[in-house]
């Protein structure tokens, strides 16, 4: 199972996840991208604007308008940027992506990003230097908070750890399929499966009680990545 999402209208909201006492965290998700381009779309944002916010984004299409890689960024408010940039792996296709962001660095704070367990070749468009840690803001998923920039796709297993950097091992064990929470990463992570029956496919079964507030048009769908899915780590 997956969430899809139709590109006209639907989107997904969390409530706020609060990474407010760290500058640091790592991201984990399987994603399934229908076409790249070079229109402005999301896939994740923290915050309904990380322009204006010291929040985290992923834009598979960039964000430039212009780009023809895909970007991950991370932001200190307006025109304070780190944004990483990497070659795009196949539309169409489920592939595994995680990533760290590290705002005690002087430059080049995303710091990390594995793709399919792989380790990717970064090149930075923006990088402003970063300052101090990150909000308490809900994370918006493949949409500006309800309103804008659509995207088409799925999305399955995803996971954000405050506080945490992974390594390139775990980044390998997560795209295998093994759960977050039984790698070395001891913080809990916030995670939501996206996965199950109608009881618990939205929940976020980390325990911190932050199941998805908004649904809105996506569903579930009966496609998912190949590799076993994690499983509830209780």
């Amino acid at each position: 199972m997956a969430l899809l999402f139709d590109g006209v209208n639907d989107y997904a909201q969390s409530p706020t996840v609060d990474l407010s006492s760290v500058d640091k965290m790592s991201m984990a998700f399987w994603l399934w991208w229908d076409s790249f381009s070079s229109t402005v779309l999301i896939a994740f944002e923290h915050g309904p604007n990380p322009n204006l916010e010291t929040a985290f984004f992923v834009y598979p299409n960039g964000g430039s308008g212009i780009a023809t890689k895909f970007e991950l960024g991370a932001t200190s408010g307006a025109a304070t940027y780190c944004i990483a940039e990497f070659t795009r792996p196949s539309a169409a296709a489920w592939h595994h992506y995680a990533f760290t962001v590290d705002r005690t660095l002087a430059s080049a704070e995303v710091n990390n990003v594995w793709v399919d367990g792989v380790a990717q070749t970064l090149t930075y468009r923006l990088d402003n230097g970063l300052a101090g840690n990150f909000g308490n803001l809900a994370v918006n998923m493949m949409a500006r908070d309800g309103t804008a920039f659509f995207a088409a796709g799925r999305l399955a297993e995803i996971y954000i750890w405050p506080g945490i950097i992974m390594n390139i091992n775990e980044a390998a064990a997560l795209a295998r399929g093994a759960s977050g929470f039984g790698l070395r990463i001891d913080n809990r992570p916030y995670y939501w499966p996206l996965w199950g029956d109608s009881t618990i496919w939205t929940q976020d079964l980390s325990g911190r009680d932050k199941d998805l507030s908004t649904v809105s048009g996506a569903v579930r769908a009966n496609h998912a990545p190949v590799v076993p899915f994690s499983r509830r780590w209780w």
